[in-house]
């Protein structure tokens, strides 16, 4: 498995919860760029089954900030 990952922190929740700022368009965006890196390396999909795109959301209301990782989240 690779995945690639978008992380997103936030420190109110006054603009929503961290993962709502990946949008469609951000999603389409971190594909392409994924794509355009994979075909400028073509040797990291060696022995790789898949490919993930998974999100890493922090709040950072509380002290210690609260993470979640949301797998295959697009």
């Amino acid at each position: 498995m690779l995945a690639f990952i978008e992380v997103k922190a936030r420190r109110s929740r006054s603009c929503g919860a961290p993962e709502d700022a990946v949008t469609i368009r951000k999603r389409l965006q971190i594909m392409r760029l994924a794509e355009m890196w994979l075909g400028s390396h073509p040797r990291a999909l060696v022995g790789i089954d898949d490919v993930r795109y998974d999100v890493i959301a922090v709040d950072a209301l509380t002290v210690p900030a609260h993470v979640r990782h949301l797998r295959g989240a697009f």
